[in-house]
């Protein structure tokens, strides 16, 4: 009887807990969907392939130290706006769970948010922009290549640097080594961004 007991307790706390854990595992495949489309994420890849590539792109101290502070002071201003939408998502539903919906302050909170998430998309355009003008002709020229051959595959991670057969790719054969650069890559990838390259020739 003890024994059955204990098993009948088991059982409900596992029952108990299902939801949640299903529901935290909601929550975790929505944060990284969210991550591919941040721009704070996109923004430090750009940041990342650069820094990755200095050598390459022959980048002197003070374009790195400018690079840095561009995407440092970019993703203080983004993180500031995001808050700011978590913010209104707040309210905003807080007005849609209400007896009688005020229509005037719904669309009022609605606007607000996209307005603020368009303030997040420039700054973001601005510090991109900044990169480049960090950048000669030259050095803006390499990037871009870079960036357009690492978008040649679906599936390439970069590492490759653009290689059109990706079988050759450092990731897939276990090489830790550039091909382009013959410096050590590491394991979590190059951070080139497939969606676009961001640099101009």
């Amino acid at each position: 009887m003890k024994k059955l007991l204990i098993a009948t307790l088991m059982l409900s706390t596992f029952a108990l807990m299902t939801p949640a854990l299903a529901e935290a595992g909601g929550h975790h495949d929505k944060y990284k969907k969210c991550e591919k489309k941040c721009k704070i994420s996109k923004l430090k890849k750009k940041a990342k392939m650069l820094w990755k590539h200095k050598e390459y792109l022959e980048l002197t101290e003070k374009q790195i130290d400018q690079i840095k502070e561009a995407k440092r002071s970019a993703i203080k201003k983004m993180i500031m706006l995001k808050a700011e939408v978590d913010v209104t998502k707040v309210d905003l539903k807080a007005e849609m769970w209400s007896d009688m919906i005020d229509t005037a302050a719904v669309n009022k909170l609605i606007d607000k948010k996209y307005d603020t998430k368009n303030k997040i998309a420039k700054e973001y355009v601005n510090a991109i922009a900044s990169f480049q003008k960090t950048l000669n002709k030259e050095q803006r020229k390499k990037a871009y290549d870079l960036a357009v051959k690492a978008k040649m595959s679906k599936d390439c991670c970069g590492k490759c640097a653009g290689k059109s057969d990706c079988s050759k790719c450092p990731s897939k054969s276990g090489s830790k080594t550039c091909p382009l650069t013959g410096k050590s890559l590491d394991a979590k990838g190059s951070g080139y961004d497939h969606k676009g390259s961001g640099y101009g020739k």
